[in-house]
């Protein structure tokens, strides 16, 4: 069994921290296992890719991998990923390297994008799981570093040839639909009941951090969530607020002002470097985003191909209920099943865990029922 190899090749203390991944089409056959994001780690050590059973790099590749764990994950953090992919030989070139640890793919931006889906699908999806320290408190990130292998010699199996994929566990959606929510904890934490008996902890900042940046990304790019107009429309402030830039800073905010006012942000030049701004996007937290406006003027005025991105994460985190707000039975509900409807349930926009996972098994052996 692959996953109880890896966890004992690398001493994890629970083999579901690994979460399988398979996808096949007539040019490629792709299966193998992603880390739980509670493994985490600084280096790219453990991120490996085999190609027709032997160990390989391929900057194409390895660029694929990195893209389906980009803003899923704390930056500067990378995960435990082990990849087999079979292919057909006449579509692999081996001889661009004297060790064959390089290689060429024919059909290589079909296998990138199988690549990065695979990675991706596995991370916005699965809840943080509880690490091997003591009880009572597991952590969100996993402490101890894990292990490095070993690459040569590393030999589960010749290819994927004959492997059954395993059925992937349920989602962060499928879960948050059926939790009940049972109380908050530190006016920060949602507590919640699975129907199997598991615990989740669900933090609330960050989970309402997700439901915004997905509501604003979808009305940025044109396509509508839900039918409500609290999401379409902006909300005027009582009193406008003035920003001062700098002068390239101002230079391109004046060159973004239409992008800005499709998001629900009013601004216009007041002469100088300074700007008007005057309404906020509806539905996200006016009162206490008013007084983060001349930050986020500033986000939108980096130069950055990302600034756009930037700027819904800052509308997002600077407006999401903060932590020390009491929340009713009802109200968690209420988040956790908007929490279930985004696509990405499990992480906040910053890569960081929303939820984390005590199993009924776990709980069973933590407490020795």
């Amino acid at each position: 069994n692959l996953a109880t190899t890896l966890a004992e090749l690398y001493q994890l203390p629970l083999a579901e921290m690994l979460h399988p991944v398979s996808a096949s089409s007539e040019h490629y056959t792709l299966h193998g296992y992603v880390g739980n994001r509670a493994l985490a780690q600084s280096s790219r050590q453990h991120i490996m890719l085999f190609v027709n059973g032997r160990w390989v790099q391929a900057r194409p590749l390895q660029d694929a991998l990195e893209a389906g764990y980009r803003g899923l994950l704390p930056k500067g953090k990378h995960p435990l990923l082990v990849f087999y992919l079979d292919l057909p030989p006449g579509d692999l070139d081996v001889n661009i390297h004297p060790a064959k640890t390089e290689v060429k793919l024919l059909h290589e931006a079909e296998v990138a994008a199988a690549l990065t889906q695979a990675v991706k699908s596995v991370l916005e999806r699965s809840p943080a799981l509880p690490s091997s320290s003591p009880f009572p408190g597991p952590e969100l990130v996993y402490q101890r570093r894990l292990p490095g292998p070993r690459r040569r010699g590393l030999h589960v199996a010749d290819s994927a040839e004959g492997y059954k994929a395993e059925s992937a566990p349920p989602g962060a959606a499928e879960i948050l639909a059926t939790l009940r929510p049972l109380a908050q904890l530190q006016q920060a934490v949602i507590l919640a009941e699975a129907p199997d008996g598991s615990l989740y902890l669900v933090d609330q900042h960050r989970a309402h951090e997700r439901v915004i940046y997905e509501h604003l990304r979808s009305k940025h790019v044109g396509v509508r969530v839900d039918a409500e107009d609290e999401w379409t429309d902006s909300h005027l402030l009582l009193e406008p607020v003035v920003v001062e830039l700098k002068r390239a800073q101002a230079e391109l905010l004046e060159q973004r002002l239409p992008v800005l006012r499709d998001l629900g942000l009013e601004c216009e030049r007041f002469g100088g470097r300074s700007f008007l701004i005057r309404s906020v996007p509806s539905g996200v937290g006016q009162e206490q985003l008013a007084g983060h406006l001349p930050e986020l003027a500033e986000i939108a005025s980096e130069d950055s191909a990302d600034w756009e991105d930037h700027l819904l994460i800052g509308l997002a985190c600077r407006s999401a209920l903060r932590r020390g707000r009491v929340l009713g039975i009802d109200e968690q509900r209420t988040l956790l099943t908007a929490l279930s409807a985004v696509s990405a349930p499990a992480v906040c926009p910053h890569g960081s865990p929303i939820l984390l996972h005590y199993s009924r098994t776990f709980l069973i052996d933590k407490f020795d029922w």
